[in-house]
């Protein structure tokens, strides 16, 4: 789940770097870090899941915090676009 994030985030944002759980230091900034909170299982009545529900965190770093907000907005829009 992380690797299909962070292939999405260098497809589609302008976003140089995403790193798994943590940024590198000396990071080049704008930069995002991706981590998976949580997995659960869908399952149904009758039989187990084949389906799960990820929940994925984003944490946006840059210079200042108005341009860490605007990088956060970004995310947001891409979050919605790409929403499974």
């Amino acid at each position: 789940m992380i690797n299909y994030v962070i292939a999405r985030l260098a497809e589609d944002s302008n976003i140089p770097e995403a790193f798994p759980l943590v940024a590198l230091q000396g990071a080049q900034l704008p930069a995002v870090v991706v981590q998976l909170v949580s997995t659960e299982p869908i399952d149904t009545h009758d039989q187990l899941s084949t389906v799960d529900e990820h929940t994925v965190e984003v944490t946006v770093l840059n210079d200042s915090p108005s341009q860490a907000w605007s990088d956060s907005e970004r995310m947001e829009r891409f979050k919605q676009q790409h929403r499974k």
